[in-house]
């Protein structure tokens, strides 16, 4: 939270985001979040640390992937 004097009074507010921009840009952060953490479980693979990345990827299951062999796959969707 910024303090009282780091406000700038003067300046305008951001333009509100229509609830179809609002869907996009949340759409548009989860997948750079995604590719993020792909980038990471490659690296932690290729460094040969195989326990961590399988941890990370547990801990982060929302980015689909799951680690088989010291590769990084993107999870498939079981069907229930």
């Amino acid at each position: 939270m910024k303090k009282l004097f780091q406000i700038n009074f003067t300046q305008s507010n951001p333009p509100k985001l229509s609830p179809a921009e609002r869907k996009q840009q949340i759409q548009a952060n989860l997948e750079q979040e995604k590719q993020r953490g792909y980038t990471q479980l490659t690296e932690l693979c290729r460094l040969g640390e195989i326990d961590a990345a399988k941890h990370l990827a547990s801990r982060n299951s929302r980015w689909g992937y799951e680690i088989i062999d010291g590769v990084v796959f993107e999870k498939l969707e079981e069907e229930t």
